[in-house]
């Protein structure tokens, strides 16, 4: 049974709480199953807004004392919003191959200076440069 504040309704209460659930979820599960890493800053910003809510109704309630937990749970949810959907976001350059690309040209400048006579494969094993034209094995027709 959800206990009625002045303010809210006991659906509202429900709403909040499973809102709150959420976000949790969202923030969690992804990262530590390894699937839709794209709910992670969706959840955070999901949060953000949650909390944001949360600490306007405080400071409108004249709840100050109470209001940093709130904060401090907005600033952790941003940062984590900011850290997938920023610039410099990991996720961001993962999903448009921008880090293999540039693995692919650095190691493409070192075969045509002559300054690498093996490449690593994926696996972690090294092999020697193919023939063909110097491209290093599974790169087949893209140019470094």
């Amino acid at each position: 049974m959800v206990a009625a504040t002045p303010d809210f309704s006991p659906g509202a209460l429900k709403a909040i709480g499973a809102l709150e659930f959420l976000a949790a979820v969202g923030l969690i599960v992804p990262a530590a199953l390894g699937i839709a890493p794209v709910l992670v800053p969706l959840a955070a910003t999901g949060a953000v807004l949650l909390f944001a809510g949360a600490v306007i109704m405080r400071l409108r309630r004249g709840e100050r004392a109470t209001i940093i937990g709130d904060l401090v749970y907005l600033a952790m949810a941003a940062f984590v919003a900011w850290g997938r959907f920023g610039p410099g976001s990991f996720t961001r350059l993962t999903q448009r191959g921008v880090i293999s690309r540039l693995a692919e040209a650095l190691i493409g400048r070192l075969v045509q200076a002559g300054s690498l006579d093996v490449v690593p494969t994926s696996d972690g094993r090294r092999e020697p440069l193919s023939a063909d034209n110097g491209r290093a094995p599974g790169t087949q027709g893209r140019q470094p």
